[in-house]
């Protein structure tokens, strides 16, 4: 990644400050993915700052490239071809959201079109797991990988809580 020794991009990886697109596509992303990961970290953001309305039980994130709220997930594969792609510069929203997740009492929680490799699910699964309401758990065209199955594997075999796992 080219924009690594920017001050800026350094910062971004500590704190979770927004990377705008055009800061992603001067690393390499192309345009859909650049929107979609800029898209994805003001998602996070909005919903550590009062989620979905007043209800922090749902947390519902879907990848997507526009401002278009009715954009479906097959609109968004269809410019994408794959889910929100994964950057170490995500890790500090990932954590952000975490720590969201750990202060409430989360009954549904929802992921789609984002890839969550390993260390997201390394940094929000236990933050689920302090939820002793969560019942639904949605995680669809993840593109979590091996390691990412055997990590939520580890977390479904421990939860006790939920009644309805969608993949």
């Amino acid at each position: 990644m080219s924009g690594q020794n920017r001050p800026d991009l350094r910062r971004s990886r500590r704190l979770a400050t927004i990377v705008p697109a055009s800061d992603w596509i001067g690393m390499g992303y192309d345009a859909e993915a650049a929107a979609a990961l800029e898209f994805l970290q003001l998602d996070i953001q909005a919903l550590c700052e009062g989620g979905e309305g007043d209800d922090a039980r749902v947390i519902n994130l879907r990848g997507r490239v526009s401002d278009d709220a009715d954009e479906s997930i097959s609109t968004y594969s269809r410019f994408l071809g794959g889910p929100t792609p994964h950057s170490d510069l995500m890790i500090p929203h990932w954590e952000r959201l975490a720590k969201t997740l750990a202060l409430g009492d989360v009954e549904n929680f929802v992921v789609a079109s984002i890839n969550l490799p390993r260390p997201v699910l390394d940094t929000i699964l236990p933050a689920l797991s302090m939820s002793h309401n969560l019942s639904n758990l949605e995680l669809m065209h993840t593109d979590m990988g091996s390691a990412g199955v055997l990590r939520l594997s580890s977390f479904l075999r421990n939860n006790t809580s939920l009644t309805s796992v969608v993949g």
